[in-house]
């Protein structure tokens, strides 16, 4: 079984991959998920 934040970082990398694009300007939140996302990007 995975980890908390097992979780968080598979579900931070899977946003990133389906939804970010080169040359988009990303907005972030402050959530516990959003340290991970920037770690993707």
């Amino acid at each position: 079984m995975k980890t908390r934040q097992e979780r968080l970082r598979a579900a931070a990398c899977a946003a990133v991959d389906a939804r970010v694009e080169p040359g988009m300007v990303v907005g972030l939140g402050t959530g516990s998920t959003a340290s991970w996302a920037v770690r993707r990007i």
